[in-house]
């Protein structure tokens, strides 16, 4: 019966995605081929320059594994956690966002973090990657509000919608993560829910996934200067992702520095909410209707098309290439799910 469910689960991602891509293409099919001849106009040093900011993007992440690995293991190497989010990357794309978590829970036990421990650490660093997307989201559009209303336009109350939504997510993670009394209540809260909707098990699963994240927050927050030195981290690594429109198109648009990294602060806070595994689908759109005014419509498609080569498909396929190399199993990666 589990089985059963977990299959259904795989089958609804996939058919949000498919419907998510039908209407993206439907929405832009006169342009979808211009963008594509687009691409054939990019040189090759702005290519280089998007390649090297989603290299950096990711080796930023292995650093902040490296950083809070060495709390439960000393001895980890750097290039061991840069393997680690290289092929987390690969699992991703492969389980269609369901199972980066499991990748690196499996991939840190291999390298001598045991599984618990594993755990808690993938569950701060979602928590600490939501905060940084709401933070520099919820940021741009407060402050850069004017700068970006003529390009936002009718789109400006999902926006306020998706940061509304995004601080209160991000508020919940925190009080989970932070506060055993708040953490209480919200289950007292959600026992009641789930006596009426019959989601009793998948409480108790979110409880002993909350134990663990309070767990592994308690040992961050030991040390301040390590949560400061990731949180720092995760806005730089941001930081890259959002000059790879600057780098497309920059030089020869209006769009400036500054333009690029609101407008990409505001789509990936948007995305967040959509509910996409892993924001397949939901970032390409995102970045539709964000990009189209100030850079046209051909323009606004090869950026989509580019910004998933480099940020899923190259880490992807480099992810496969250290889980060949490392022989990782997924029958044990499957007994952690369970």
């Amino acid at each position: 019966m589990e089985d059963k469910k977990k299959v259904n689960i795989e089958l609804v991602k996939r058919i949000i995605i498919f419907l998510l891509l039908i209407v993206i293409v439907a929405v832009f099919r006169d342009e979808l081929i211009d963008g594509i001849h687009e691409m054939r106009r990019v040189s090759f040093i702005q290519v280089a320059g998007i390649f090297a900011l989603a290299l950096m993007y990711m080796l930023i992440e292995g650093y902040i594994i490296y950083q809070m690995s060495k709390a439960y293991n000393p001895e980890i190497s750097y290039a061991g956690c840069v393997g680690c989010a290289y092929y987390c990357e690969f699992v991703r794309l492969v389980t269609f966002g369901s199972g980066a978590g499991i990748g690196e829970i499996y991939y840190l036990s291999k390298q001598g973090i045991k599984p618990a421990n594993a755990t808690g650490l993938s569950l701060i660093q979602y928590m600490l990657r939501k905060i940084a997307i709401g933070v520099l989201g919820g940021l741009c559009f407060i402050l850069c509000f004017n700068t970006v209303n003529p390009y936002i336009g009718e789109y400006k109350i999902y926006l306020l919608f998706a940061v509304i939504l995004t601080s209160i997510i991000g508020l919940c993670i925190i009080f989970l993560s932070c506060s055993a009394k708040c953490a209480g209540l919200i289950f007292r809260i959600l026992d009641l829910v789930g006596r009426k909707w019959s989601i009793s098990g998948k409480l108790e699963k979110l409880k002993n996934q909350v134990v663990i994240l309070q767990s592994g927050a308690k040992d961050l927050f030991k040390s301040k200067s390590r949560l400061i030195k990731v949180m720092c981290l995760n806005f730089c690594k941001f930081f890259c992702l959002y000059m790879i429109p600057y780098v497309l198109y920059g030089s020869d648009t209006e769009l400036s520095m500054g333009m690029s990294f609101v407008l990409m602060s505001l789509a990936t806070m948007i995305a967040g909410v959509i509910p996409t595994p892993s924001g397949y689908g939901s970032i390409d759109f995102c970045l539709l209707i964000l990009f189209e005014a100030i850079i046209g419509d051909a323009r606004v498609v090869s950026l989509a098309l580019l910004y998933r080569i480099v940020t899923t498909v190259t880490p992807a396929v480099i992810g496969g290439v250290v889980a060949w190399k490392g022989s990782l199993n997924r029958s044990e990666m499957n007994s952690l799910k369970d």
